[in-house]
């Protein structure tokens, strides 16, 4: 079996950060599961920081299923693209990408983080792609991903903000449900294809053990959500 991951760094970091080698993210937790029942078994984590579903072009797409040619393929997309900002991608990716910034980037930097909440809130800001964008893409990958390779998909949407990042991000706590909505509405009709309720999860365990920083999960909840992966996978194969 094959399972290609690919979104955001929601799918890659761990929060706080690893304290040691036997925590990983859901892709390598999963790995370590599927290898144990066959050694031949792959997961490979084609995920982005700093990325939206929208930079996923129709031919890069293909291109990684024709080459990768995955059994399940898990999209992890959502975050990035509800979240209220003050500035584009292109300039936010430019700003704090590099960790070398230099006097001047990091003044701006500053600058962003002081202000952009009380901007966001007084132009009402929306995030870096549409919600109506947003599932017109998704519903592609779902499209291709069954043409192309008959691969099954496990579609993961996105789990509430916390305090902080409600603070930093005014609207978010709004614009997430509408982006789980789109989610829902692009899997209508694609039987291959099933949801990860993340919202779910983060209410049913709670938002400090397993999304402390109100985005990305922590080594415990990597760990259930590579459960909860496990159990559609099996579903899969039934």
């Amino acid at each position: 079996m094959r399972v290609l991951v690919l979104g955001s760094s929601v799918a890659l970091s761990i929060r706080p950060t690893r304290s040691d080698r036997t925590e990983g993210n859901y892709s390598d937790l999963l790995r370590e599961e599927l290898q144990k029942q066959d050694p031949s078994n792959e997961v490979i984590n084609l995920a982005q920081g700093s990325t939206v579903i929208t930079d996923m072009k129709d031919w890069q797409y293909i291109d990684i299923l024709k080459r990768h040619n995955p059994d399940v393929v898990i999209l992890n997309y959502g975050i990035n693209e509800a979240a209220p900002r003050l500035i584009s991608l292109d300039f936010w990716r430019w700003l704090f990408r590099s960790k070398n910034r230099g006097w001047f980037r990091n003044m701006f930097a500053k600058y962003i983080y002081k202000w952009a909440p009380f901007l966001i809130r007084t132009l009402k800001l929306k995030g870096w792609v549409s919600a109506d964008k947003f599932v017109q893409q998704l519903k592609a990958l779902l499209v291709q991903a069954d043409k192309e390779s008959k691969s099954k998909v496990i579609v993961l949407n996105v789990g509430p903000a916390n305090d902080h990042f409600m603070k930093m991000l005014p609207g978010v706590e709004t614009y997430i449900p509408q982006y789980n909505d789109a989610i829902g509405r692009a899997l209508t009709g694609q039987d291959h294809a099933v949801l990860l309720d993340i919202f779910e999860q983060v209410e049913l365990h709670g938002i400090e053990k397993i999304q402390p920083d109100g985005c990305h999960f922590s080594a415990l909840g990597h760990k259930i959500i590579c459960e909860k992966i496990l159990k559609i996978i099996h579903a899969f194969c039934q």
